[in-house]
């Protein structure tokens, strides 16, 4: 991971999460969240700073890497998450349930 991938990260958070403090974010961060280390303090440092939780607590990955992550605000009504392994990929299928407010436009 390099270091203009967190400044990267950090800008779009700062532009997102205050317009949008509900938002979902899903992808694969190529971080091994399940090991200490720069970058994973780096990242948790980031997601901490917007109020924003990673709510993952499993491998994600066959080798046993946490990589895929839903990560919210932390006071999203958040149900649980669910792994089941994918017969096409190394991949973890990863499926969240969450608690989302009717906001009527």
């Amino acid at each position: 991971m390099t270091s203009s991938f967190f400044v990267d990260f950090h800008d779009l958070l700062e532009n997102l999460v205050p317009s949008h403090p509900e938002c979902f974010i899903l992808g694969d961060f190529n971080l091994h969240l399940e090991t200490q280390s720069t970058a994973t303090s780096t990242f948790n440092d980031i997601l901490a700073s917007f109020d924003l939780k990673q709510r993952v607590s499993f491998s994600t990955h066959i080798r046993g890497h946490c990589l895929d992550l839903p990560i919210t605000h932390s006071t999203t009504d958040y149900m649980h998450t669910l792994t089941a392994r994918d017969s096409l990929s190394d991949y973890f299928t990863v499926t969240a349930e969450i608690k989302c407010k009717h906001n009527p436009m």
